[in-house]
C-alpha cells in the first residue's frame, strides 16, 4: 500500500503511517499482536504452526482487523483529511510492550488528537460490542486518568 513503515520497535513492534488528502487531525489506532507462551490443544486448520505459542487471546484477530482498517482507509484516502498511525504492539500480555514503544519514540514526531484500540470478546453476541467500567479484559499495566473540570469564566457586563 506504500505506507511509511517503522519496524523493530520494542522488539517486534511496527508502526505504519497513512496520510489523507490534506492535513488535519491525527489518529492513532493500536492492536496487540503477540502470541502467548502456551501450546495449542486442538487440530483446527487455523491453529498455530509454531510449537509452544498460540494466539489464545484473539491477537491474530486484532492484528488482522487493524491491517484491514489500514487497507480500507488507504483505499478511501482521497475522501478524508488528516493522518492515521497504525500501531502493532508486541508484549501486551507479557508486559511493557506499549511502554517500550512509547520509550522508542512513537508519540514524539506528532501530536495525536485521539487514540483507539479494540479487543475481541467471545461472549458478546454477534453485531454487538461491550463497554464496561473497571477491569473488563486482561492487561498487564494499570494506570489512572484524572479529569479535572475547567470552568469558563463568567462574561462581564455588556455595554449597549
Amino acid at each position: 500500500m506504500g505506507l511509511a513503515l517503522r519496524t523493530g520497535i520494542a522488539g517486534t513492534g511496527l508502526i505504519a503511517d497513512l496520510e489523507g488528502k490534506a492535513p488535519g487531525k491525527n489518529l492513532l489506532l493500536r492492536a496487540d499482536m503477540d502470541a502467548l507462551p502456551m501450546g495449542e490443544e486442538n487440530d483446527l486448520p487455523f491453529c498455530s504452526r509454531n510449537p509452544g505459542v498460540m494466539h489464545a487471546c484473539g491477537h491474530d484477530v486484532h492484528a488482522a482487523n487493524l491491517a484491514g482498517v489500514a487497507r480500507i482507509l488507504w483505499e478511501l484516502r482521497e475522501y478524508w483529511n488528516g493522518s492515521v498511525r497504525f500501531v502493532f504492539q508486541p508484549a501486551e500480555e507479557s508486559g511493557g510492550g506499549g511502554r517500550e514503544m512509547i520509550r522508542a519514540g512513537i508519540l514524539e514526531d506528532k501530536k495525536f488528537d485521539a487514540s483507539l484500540a479494540l479487543h475481541v470478546e467471545a461472549s458478546a453476541r454477534p453485531g454487538h460490542f461491550v463497554l464496561g467500567w473497571g477491569n473488563i479484559t486482561a492487561y498487564s499495566d494499570r494506570f489512572t486518568i484524572t479529569v479535572r473540570e475547567k470552568r469558563p469564566t463568567a462574561p462581564g457586563p455588556t455595554k449597549g
